[in-house]
């Protein structure tokens, strides 16, 4: 499975095949299952604080009928995930993001530098949340259980 994402004006390709879990833990010495997991419970995490704090953490799509005076409602969605991640900074850990971009754009493409630190040195920007958030989907089939073959 392929997608490809615009990071800092560029397409860069993500690539997830049957290997790449064992290329993931050759590459960075953890499990890909592990990692997502670890992933998964930063979010909730996240999720849990914001809400607690009062920020509607279940809307799917900012209201932009609602003016709040100060801002619109596109601003306040965006200022809430902004402080989920900021309000759970002190459970966060950006490296299962970064590895797992990494090993899947290495995949993609062979020809990108051969650490995640040089891969990153090569954008001006990489928001690696939006990324996480458009490259995550194709990560999903992975976690379901087929009954035909299960």
């Amino acid at each position: 499975m392929e997608i490809t994402v615009t990071i800092d004006s560029r397409d860069v390709r993500f690539k997830k095949t049957g290997g790449t879990m064992r290329r993931y833990k050759a590459m960075c010495g953890r499990e890909w299952f592990a990692d997502l997991d670890r992933i998964a419970r930063m979010q909730r995490k996240a999720a849990e604080v914001a809400k607690a704090e009062g920020y509607d953490v279940d809307k799917k799509k900012p209201d932009t009928k609602k003016k709040t005076g100060k801002k619109d409602a596109d601003e306040e969605l965006s200022d809430q995930q902004v402080f989920a991640l900021s309000a759970a900074l002190t459970q966060f850990d950006s490296d299962p993001y970064y590895d797992m971009l990494y090993c899947m754009a290495k995949e993609a493409d062979p020809d990108i530098p051969d650490t995640v630190d040089e891969w990153l040195d090569t954008f001006d920007d990489f928001a690696f949340l939006d990324v996480w958030a458009k490259v995550s989907p194709m990560l999903s089939r992975e976690m379901s259980v087929d009954a035909k073959n299960g």
